[in-house]
C-alpha cells in the first residue's frame, strides 16, 4: 500500500527479536526463517536501509540456512 516507513517500524522490531532469538541458538521455525528473509530483502530494497537485509543473512547464517528464493531475488535485483 506504498506505507514502507510504517512496515519497517512494525516488523524492525520484531525481525530483531527474531534475530537474538537465532543468536541465543534458539530453534527458528522454517516459516519464520522464510518470513525473515523475504521481508528482510524487501524492506532493505523498499525502504533503501541495509539494516533489514543484513538482519536477514545473520538470522540465516545463525541458522545455517539459505536465504529463500523470493529473498535471494530481491537480492540480485
Amino acid at each position: 500500500m506504498g506505507r514502507h516507513d510504517a512496515a519497517a517500524r512494525l516488523l524492525g522490531d520484531h525481525m530483531r527479536t527474531i534475530l537474538l532469538a537465532a543468536r541465543q541458538g534458539r530453534n527458528i521455525p522454517f516459516d519464520v526463517l522464510e518470513t525473515v528473509g523475504h521481508y528482510g530483502m524487501k524492506l532493505a530494497d523498499l525502504t533503501r536501509d541495509g539494516t533489514f537485509a543484513n538482519i536477514a543473512l545473520e538470522v540465516h547464517l545463525a541458522c545455517r540456512r539459505p536465504l529463500p528464493v523470493k529473498a535471494v531475488q530481491i537480492f540480485e535485483t
